[in-house]
């Protein structure tokens, strides 16, 4: 069921998502008369209809030989959504798109374009294998098109180069998405008609896109030395993420040993009033290597990794603040975490125009501090 057709008459490609009720009523009357209007999958005769979900859009009067799959009403819907998103984010966009070679021909659900960016939105209502996926994938990457995928099924295949999405009905909400968003280890539903604005407004990327900002966490844990057995405080962990804790990445001090001045510069927003030693490689006979770890505030002894674990229930949060990922903190993130690069998410914080039906992620703008809770 396409969104779009053919005026013979004119060669003119009609939407019917874009076009006002009662011009769409005068077509449907002027049609009847001289039957001008073609599919554009085979040319042949078009009624015009409106689904269950009130999306007009355009039938075979007669669909004879034409191969092209017919559409349920909620693929009809989403496509539709896609589409006027687009348009309304000013990309150049058209639906059933016809691209590719003479031997590897494809038709784009909603096809838009923007400032030499190409995209091919794919609503998949019914299921596909992940071999399909992967196959079509590589036609639109030929094309110099990124294929966008929008899946109803519950496991389909996703990397770095082909963003997937679940959408399912949801009974009070509609259609709604599975997304990651910012750094989320957990999938959100997100309002369908929300998501494509993140599409849109580019703000969904893959990994952890350069220049994200993000708030980052300092916890500390108070003990007691196992050497001279005076109080000391020792760095337990740096997490990026939120900071209400639902989901987050956590970073230990040996995580940094490749960037130990990155570390330093995140130290300095520490309270002045802590006890903490320095922060050095030392040698460990337990690992029989060199590490970059915690030590007594007192007496330089070595608190290592594991001896670290002990205190996870007694770290607390000393300091939250935002912060602009670089290369460096990314690196160290997928180094730790490799799933992270293969993850596509929804960076808020990246969106390059504001949408009234988006709020900002970040509580505060004009500081870099973010009060405790």
């Amino acid at each position: 069921m396409p969104l779009s057709c053919i005026d013979r008459n004119s060669g003119e490609v009609l939407n019917a998502t874009t076009m006002p009720g009662f011009a769409w009523d005068e077509l449907q009357l002027q049609n009847q008369k001289m039957a001008h209007l073609r599919m554009r999958c085979c040319d042949a005769e078009v009624v015009l209809k409106t689904s269950k979900l009130g999306t007009r859009f355009f039938a075979h009067k007669s669909k004879g030989d034409c191969s092209a799959k017919s559409e349920s009403v909620a693929h009809l819907s989403l496509k539709e959504l896609a589409f006027t998103s687009a348009k309304a984010h000013e990309w150049d966009a058209i639906t059933e798109h016809l691209g590719g070679g003479e031997d590897e021909r494809w038709v784009a659900d909603v096809y838009a374009s923007k400032s030499e960016k190409n995209l091919a939105i794919e609503i998949q209502w019914t299921a596909q294998t992940d071999e399909e996926t992967i196959r079509r994938q590589r036609r639109y990457r030929e094309s110099g098109v990124l294929g966008f995928w929008v899946f109803r099924q519950e496991k389909f295949h996703t990397d770095r180069h082909t963003p997937g999405f679940r959408v399912r009905e949801d009974p009070n909400e509609g259609f709604v998405v599975e997304a990651h968003v910012d750094l989320s280890m957990q999938c959100k539903d997100t309002p369908a008609v929300e998501f494509f604005e993140h599409v849109f407004t580019e703000a969904c990327q893959p990994g952890i896109p350069i220049g994200v900002v993000l708030p980052l966490s300092i916890y500390v844990a108070s003990i007691k030395c196992w050497r001279c057995r005076r109080a000391t405080d020792i760095i337990y962990e740096i997490c990026i993420g939120s900071n209400y804790g639902d989901y987050r990445y956590d970073l230990r001090v040996d995580d940094f040993e490749e960037h130990e001045d990155l570390l330093q510069d995140i130290l300095t927003r520490l309270p002045e009033d802590l006890a903490i030693g320095e922060i050095k490689l030392r040698y460990s006979r337990t690992a029989d290597a060199a590490y970059l770890s915690n030590g007594c505030f007192h007496c330089d002894a070595l608190f290592g990794s594991f001896y670290e674990y002990r205190y996870v229930y007694d770290a607390k949060r000393v300091r939250t603040f935002n912060t602009k990922i670089d290369g460096e903190m990314r690196e160290i993130l997928y180094e730790k975490y490799e799933h992270l690069e293969d993850t596509w998410g929804v960076f808020t914080s990246l969106r390059q125009i504001e949408s009234p039906n988006l709020q900002h992620a970040l509580s505060k703008n004009d500081s870099d501090e973010l009060k405790l809770i």
